[in-house]
């Protein structure tokens, strides 16, 4: 993130594994003001770094995300592909974010769902 964001940073994580590690790795990437949607459940209390979201001026927000439901739309999921592709207007490798960044911002371009591809 950090050579694509030329060292800034993003300025939105989602994280939904539920594991420490990551969401502390996930304050570190994150841009000064940025945000940070813990989607996640842990079994323990994930410990938070507040020396790095003070100087950084970072919004954490949660979410219920209807916990316990992660199982069902995973099984769900391969019957409404047709949705998803429907509702994706736009495909972008990752190294084109800035061109999938402003489709986005352009209210001309039609865009829905902008998507990046990492593979």
């Amino acid at each position: 993130m950090n050579k694509l964001t030329d060292g800034e940073g993003v300025n939105v994580i989602f994280e939904a594994a539920g594991v420490p590690a990551l969401l502390a790795h996930a304050t570190s990437q994150l841009s000064p003001a940025g945000r940070l949607v813990a989607m996640t459940f842990g079994k323990e209390p994930i410990p938070v770094n507040f020396k790095e979201i003070n100087a950084k001026e970072l919004t954490i927000l949660g979410t219920r995300h209807q916990y316990q439901k992660f199982p069902e739309v995973v099984k769900i999921l391969p019957d409404h592909l047709k949705e998803v592709d429907e509702i994706t207007t736009h495909v972008f490798k990752a190294e084109d974010f800035q061109k999938a960044f402003d489709t986005l911002a352009d209210r001309n371009s039609g865009a829905g769902k902008v998507v990046l591809t990492f593979a």
